[in-house]
């Protein structure tokens, strides 16, 4: 027998003789001692390739008999290959290739369920979307009409009515603004120029240009802001849209007052605009700032998406 070290899935052919008491016997491992019983036992046909399968190993071999001549007697002796190790090393590959195949399985379902549900959000958003913009854009549309139909007839005033036409034309115009700014910033194509400013200062610029419908509606706005400067690097146009957003929506529900602070914590900006109004009941919180979504009937659910989105796109950490 070969002593040398091989690989086991490199196994070389070796030869066993059927007869025992050969020199080579104390060398025989347990496998080959089983072989060549089986081969004594059962005497399979010999020029013929057979299997056997014990223990850890698994054989292939053939029996070849060697007739008698005048030098030696006859003999039979067996061609073999264990093939045990390159077989149990297949079936633990086939065993981890089902496996990683199982788990891509798992991995592609998750992913096309998960898929499918954006799809089907986002189908059930846009329809929500166009019922919502499409009625937007119908009353100020009516009102237009209504006003125009009056004139055109004599039955309202011309200034008056004008003025209506004006109010509503300024509303149809303002919700197309807010989707063209909401489409700039998903796609991409709103450029932000960022300086060091200050905070409060962009908060009272937003109550100087919402001062009038706060006194409007009588309400009372009450600014709490830190005495230092608080700065962040932020594109300030931008910056001011998006806190001019959130406070008109704070003027819409808001009952008599609106605080807004403005202070300076641990390196960063931070801003709270409280109102008295109702407020939103817990289970919708989550979605205030998702796009289309809006506890106002009529409500496009556009604002405060896209002062999120202003607000991720204009600042940056210092």
């Amino acid at each position: 027998m070969d002593d040398e070290k091989e690989h086991f899935l490199t196994s070389s052919v070796r030869y066993l003789e059927v007869e025992e008491g050969l020199a080579e016997s104390e060398h025989l491992s347990k496998a080959e001692y089983q072989l060549r019983k089986y081969c004594l036992k059962e005497k399979p046909a010999a020029g013929e390739f057979h299997t056997l399968k014990t223990g850890g190993s698994r054989f292939v071999f053939r029996i070849t008999h060697v007739e008698a001549d005048e030098y030696e007697d006859a003999y039979s002796y067996i061609l073999y290959v264990d093939v045990g190790a390159v077989m149990q090393y297949s079936a633990y590959l086939n065993a981890v290739f089902f496996a990683v195949l199982a788990v891509l399985s798992v991995l592609v379902c998750l992913f096309g369920w998960k898929l499918g549900g954006y799809v089907e959000k986002a189908h059930e958003s846009q329809k929500w979307f166009f019922q919502n913009v499409s009625h937007e854009l119908k009353t100020p549309m009516m009102a237009v009409q209504g006003c125009a139909e009056g004139i055109h007839t004599g039955v309202l005033d011309p200034v008056e009515a004008s003025g209506v036409i004006l109010e509503e034309a300024e509303q149809m115009s303002d919700l197309v603004e807010e989707l063209l700014a909401l489409s700039r910033l998903e796609s991409g194509q709103a450029n932000a120029e960022f300086h060091l400013t200050d905070v409060r200062e962009v908060l009272y610029d937003c109550l100087r240009s919402t001062e009038q419908p706060a006194e409007q509606r009588k309400l009372c706005v009450t600014p709490c802001f830190d005495e230092k400067p608080v700065l962040v690097n932020c594109d300030e146009v931008q910056l001011r849209r998006a806190f001019t957003n959130i406070i008109t929506n704070a003027l819409r529900y808001a009952k008599e007052e609106i605080q807004i602070e403005c202070k300076a914590d641990r390196g960063k900006a931070v801003v709270r605009i409280h109102d008295d109004g109702e407020g939103i009941a817990p289970e919708l919180l989550p979605h205030i700032f998702d796009r289309f979504f809006s506890t106002r009937k009529g409500g496009a659910g556009i604002g405060l998406s896209l002062a999120k989105k202003k607000l991720c796109h204009c600042t940056k950490a210092q």
